[in-house]
């Protein structure tokens, strides 16, 4: 459905580690073409761009993911381009998503943004996958591993989340990257931006899924994870 975020699980519930699958690939692409999650025990990253389903492994691959694969949290829309816009000689991370916030006219809604360009470098983590009992995400992070490329065309998927919705997701912009010849992808940690060009959605409207396991109830979804949650993003 066109304007709507279609969501699997929360960011919180995934911070206390529930790695579980929830859903199959194959249903989640039912509901759009991009988008960006990880794969059940927290095995690798997903990069989501035309309708294809890629999985960033901790080997360094990327490769196409299967749709009986089980993600235990994972937001695609189905992209219709509202605007593009140039973006060029952003030299961080940070200094992107200034640029991706500066082209938002309204801050209450999410917005899933595609750049495709050529970047001097860009640093990607990728979790390595984990077994019950499984640990929190900040844990799982400890053992992550972290990738760089220099020189390369690519494709940016960052969803930006408006800060109401602190816990269900992310706030602020959460982005991932895959490489143009599909070698190199994962969860950006930090990024030199050459040029590129920008295309939003706005997203108006939230399909979210959650887990129907009994131990889903027992998670506190009350607590501030906020700590947790820099830690881990930075």
């Amino acid at each position: 459905m066109k304007n709507t975020l279609y969501q699997v699980s929360t960011m919180d519930s995934l911070m206390q580690g529930w790695f579980s699958g929830v859903k199959t690939l194959g249903a989640i692409r039912e509901n759009g073409d991009t988008g960006i999650g990880t794969f059940e025990g927290a095995d690798g990253e997903l990069i989501a761009v035309d309708g294809k389903f890629y999985k960033a492994m901790s080997d360094g691959r990327v490769a196409l993911a299967s749709d009986d694969e089980k993600l235990p949290f994972a937001c695609v829309a189905e992209f219709d381009t509202e605007w593009i816009t140039d973006i060029s000689l952003t030299t961080t991370l940070g200094s992107l998503e200034k640029a991706l916030s500066g082209v938002l006219d309204n801050f209450n809604h999410f917005y899933m943004a595609r750049l495709d360009g050529f970047f001097q470098s860009v640093t990607v983590r990728v979790l390595v996958g984990c077994v019950p009992p499984y640990p929190t995400l900040r844990e799982a992070s400890k053992r992550q591993r972290v990738f760089t490329g220099t020189n390369l065309r690519g494709s940016v998927v960052s969803l930006y989340t408006p800060s109401f919705a602190k816990g269900c997701n992310l706030p602020g912009w959460h982005t991932h990257f895959v490489s143009a010849d599909r070698k190199i992808g994962g969860h950006v940690v930090d990024l030199s931006l050459a040029s590129g060009k920008a295309a939003f959605t706005r997203l108006c409207s939230l399909n979210m899924e959650l887990p129907k396991d009994i131990d889903f109830g027992k998670l506190d979804l009350t607590k501030d994870m906020s700590a947790d949650t820099h830690a881990v993003e930075k």
